[in-house]
């Protein structure tokens, strides 16, 4: 289990464990902030003292922050769109419906306090039961973002996981795409009144104005962007940038390079053969002229004895 250091008196540090408890240990050069791995031994001893630790973790501003600010911003789109507030020990402390349609989602969840990993599963779990799954499936779109964007990558690894598993044990008819949005985004979403994962959806991988996209579902978006791939770039103006053109024109260079590079090695080939045939007749000739020889010595010796 993780803690981080939030306050530091004397001999004593003041440490939030990720479960929200708050214990006391003797100071070991802690700084505020440091990230501490609580063994099982040390918890147990800690429980003892964990109510005084409490008053002393109220009466500082510094442990109350730690716990409150966030850290992480997740968001989650189907056609109801939630953005969740994540702190640092990755537990949710807060969860906002960014439309109409994620209003009554939002409401029949307490997502507060929960691991991040086990809202948004629940999160799906409900969708489900609301039938935004049915018919011909759905699309799920989580942003993850944060300012370290290392952290971000690694948040959406596990949410990656542990949203594919629970799609396969709850058997929903849907597919996940889980991604790392920039923090700036984030600000972004929120002067659109729409989510980083829908913002970047439409900006970033169409390659659109947000206008009237923002009401699109993203099973929708997520079909035009599919479509788009399918069909090459030539459909799609604005994430083209005339690349293709350019594809085109080095794939026709690359298969002239490979014709030439053939007409060389046959060349080379033809070449050879032909250097050995020679070497082979020279060969030939240098062996057969002894032998001329040696028939003149032999008919000049049988005229010398005639």
């Amino acid at each position: 289990m993780k803690a981080v250091v939030v306050q530091i008196k004397g001999e004593y540090a003041a440490l939030l464990q990720d479960d929200g408890i708050v214990v006391k240990k003797k100071n070991q050069n802690y700084s505020i902030g440091d990230v501490i791995i609580m063994n099982k031994k040390s918890i147990r001893k800690k429980w003892k003292i964990a109510v005084a630790a409490v008053m002393f973790f109220m009466l500082t501003s510094v442990g109350a922050l730690a716990y409150t600010a966030p850290y992480y911003y997740v968001s989650l789109d189907v056609n109801p769109s939630i953005l969740m507030k994540v702190n640092m020990f990755e537990r949710i402390i807060g969860a906002e419906a960014v439309n109409e349609d994620a209003l009554a989602i939002v409401e029949s969840l307490n997502l507060k306090n929960q691991g991040v990993e086990d809202a948004v599963c629940m999160t799906i779990e409900q969708l489900e039961r609301a039938g935004y799954f049915n018919g011909e499936g759905g699309e799920i779109a989580i942003a993850a973002s944060a300012k370290n964007n290392g952290n971000a990558q690694r948040l959406a690894e596990k949410l990656q996981g542990s949203v594919n598993e629970a799609i396969e044990d709850n058997d929903i008819n849907a597919d996940a795409d889980v991604r790392v949005v920039g923090y700036d985004m984030v600000q972004q979403a929120k002067e659109l009144d729409i989510t980083p994962g829908k913002l970047n959806i439409i900006t970033n991988l169409l390659g659109e104005e947000v206008g009237d996209n923002v009401n699109e579902s993203i099973k929708d978006l997520m079909s035009r962007y599919t479509d788009t791939k399918g069909n090459g770039n030539n459909n799609n103006k604005n994430s083209d940038n005339g690349n293709g053109d350019k594809t085109q024109s080095q794939d026709k260079t690359q298969d002239q390079l490979k014709t030439q590079t053939q007409d060389q090695i046959q060349l080379k080939e033809q070449e050879c053969d032909e250097d050995c045939d020679q070497t082979e007749d020279k060969t030939q000739t240098q062996t057969n002229k002894p032998s001329d020889n040696s028939n003149q010595s032999t008919n000049n010796s049988n005229k010398n004895s005639n």
